[in-house]
């Protein structure tokens, strides 16, 4: 009961207010003095959340005579009825908001720390570029949505660069464009973690951190001195990766097989 009880409250009903709904479920029509029994809500409070949940909609009333019965309407019903009222409300928030008149975009460094809200960012990034779209992003970041996204970016801009890593180097994902970069285990010795960079149009730049322990953190701004350096970044990654695929004997054979050499940049 108590987890059904905290998923009710993140649906905004108060503790009391589940009590007496899951009750209501659990025992059939009641009247108040019987719900305030079998729910453990306070007989002096019972009426007046009855009152509520009655006016929401969430509980159906039958009067007859001097007493009162009350039933709770079905999970399904309920469900129906939360997600109406969701999507109403935030009609009318996009209709509302839309006639508020934005401020101009700024140089500001933005900081998130939920993954949720981090990756919610990111798609939303990807989603609104107009003219090209530069990422570096790791196998264990992609889900579904995302690639699907990714995907559709490359097929409607012509400038989409994705540079692609997975530690296990067996790059297993359907997005239909990528450059592997191959040199994982050396990133994650350097850095110690995985990452994520999105710039989008140029102008827009998203970089993430995702630890292997401990919570992420991203920062976005449309700065356009780290939209430059993150853009040159990804591109040229990309610039080495595609050398390294076009001509790879040539390359072991200039700095070994496993091409350490040619990650040595402090030895000319």
């Amino acid at each position: 009961m108590e987890s059904l009880i905290n998923v009710l409250k993140k649906l905004k009903f108060t503790e009391y207010e589940s009590k007496v709904y899951i009750a209501l479920l659990e025992n059939g029509s009641c009247t108040g003095y019987k719900l305030s029994k079998v729910s453990g809500v306070p007989r002096s409070k019972i009426y007046r959340i009855l009152e509520t949940l009655v006016s929401q909609g969430v509980v159906e009333q039958s009067t007859a005579e001097n007493s009162s019965l009350y039933q709770a309407i079905s999970p399904e019903q309920l469900s129906a009825l939360l997600e109406s009222s969701f999507k109403e409300t935030l009609s009318t928030f996009k209709e509302e908001s839309a006639l508020i008149s934005m401020e101009k975009s700024n140089h500001t460094i933005w900081e998130l720390e939920e993954w949720r809200s981090i990756l919610s960012k990111i798609k939303m990034h990807v989603s609104e570029a107009k003219s090209s779209l530069l990422i570096q992003v790791w196998v264990d970041e992609l889900d579904d949505e995302l690639t699907a996204l990714i995907n559709q970016k490359q097929q409607e801009l012509d400038d989409v660069v994705i540079v692609l890593y997975d530690r296990h180097k067996e790059y297993q994902t359907t997005l239909t464009n990528y450059y592997a970069h191959g040199f994982e285990q050396d990133k994650l010795s350097e850095i110690g973690h995985r990452w994520i960079t999105i710039v989008s149009d140029r102008a827009d730049v998203l970089y993430a951190t995702v630890p292997f322990k401990g919570k992420p953190k991203a920062i976005h701004t449309k700065n356009p001195i780290l939209s430059f350096f993150a853009s040159e970044y990804v591109i040229h990654d990309a610039y080495c990766l595609r050398l390294i695929d076009n001509f790879p004997e040539q390359i072991k054979n200039q700095y070994g097989e496993d091409m350490k050499g040619l990650r040595n940049l402090f030895s000319i």
